[in-house]
């Protein structure tokens, strides 16, 4: 009969300790857009499940070793919570500036009179964006001649740029080389090249392309690029020591002169040979 009497006793606590344990449950999470470095609004909302009301309730976030920090405290409080009522508590949380993109977890505390203590997570989104830089670089950029362009993409956005390919539309060049280029991830505060085999047909060429790459929250982004390209004709190009000029026509001519003075004394030394002959 004893051991009835405590077992019967032993499970209604049991059952009260579920009840309590889930007397306050943490119904919606709302926040807005997060980037690095950045604030936003935290908005909780806790619903009493019992049928009674609850008092001196505690909602407390713990921010240690996190990359999430406070604006204006981390612990919100109300004197009740009604019976299957629900209550908003409000924050403002910053993300670290050096923080990366990703999913992360601030761990959360509920605490109310006569109750049990609730523990648990909130999950938070860090999102970021990839920001492109693009310089164009060329080698030997004279009309008529082979040469090369070079395109210097820089991300300089807190995300990666995932899969990403140029594809050029040639505008006062001949392409050598593949058309589109793919070149892959790039990530932030990283940089990579795209190089094409060009002879260049126009001083006034342009390079028109397109880049497209998978952002932070896959997807397609499409940036068109269409940039002025210097391209100098052979005359301006030795002018300013982009190439040098060729000596080949000068020393050839040296040598023709020098060949037709070696003839001409070849001719005068035969013909005195002969005059000291004839008087002999």
């Amino acid at each position: 009969m004893k051991t009835q009497i405590f077992m019967g006793s032993f499970v209604l606590i049991l059952i009260l300790n579920l009840v309590l344990v889930s007397a306050l449950v943490v119904s919606d999470v709302n926040y807005g857009e997060l980037f690095p470095g950045q604030e936003t609004d935290l908005t909780i909302s806790v619903k009493n499940t019992l049928e009674e009301d609850i008092e001196e309730v505690s909602f407390n976030l713990d921010f240690t070793n996190s990359v999430f920090t406070p604006v204006g405290g981390s612990e919100k409080n109300f004197d009740e919570i009604r019976e299957d009522k629900t209550k908003d508590f409000n924050f403002r949380i910053k993300a670290g500036n050096d923080a990366s993109p990703g999913d992360y977890q601030i761990p959360y505390k509920i605490s109310y009179k006569d109750g049990t203590d609730k523990t648990g997570t909130i999950g938070i989104i860090i999102k970021g964006k990839a920001e492109l830089i693009v310089t164009l670089n060329t080698e030997n950029n004279v009309v008529g001649n082979n040469g090369k362009i070079l395109l210097k993409i820089v991300n300089v956005g807190f995300a990666d740029a995932k899969f990403v390919s140029v594809e050029v539309s040639p505008f006062g060049y001949v392409l050598l080389s593949e058309q589109k280029v793919y070149i892959g991830t790039i990530g932030s505060d990283d940089s990579d090249t795209a190089s094409f085999d060009v002879i260049f047909n126009n001083k006034n060429a342009r390079f028109s392309s397109v880049i497209k790459y998978r952002d932070f929250d896959n997807q397609e982004k499409i940036e068109n690029i269409d940039l002025p390209i210097n391209i100098y004709t052979t005359e301006k190009a030795i002018e300013l020591g982009i190439i040098k000029k060729s000596n080949t026509p000068t020393y050839a001519g040296v040598i023709f002169v020098l060949l037709i003075l070696w003839w001409m004394w070849r001719k005068l030394k035969r013909k005195k040979k002969l005059r000291v002959s004839e008087r002999g």
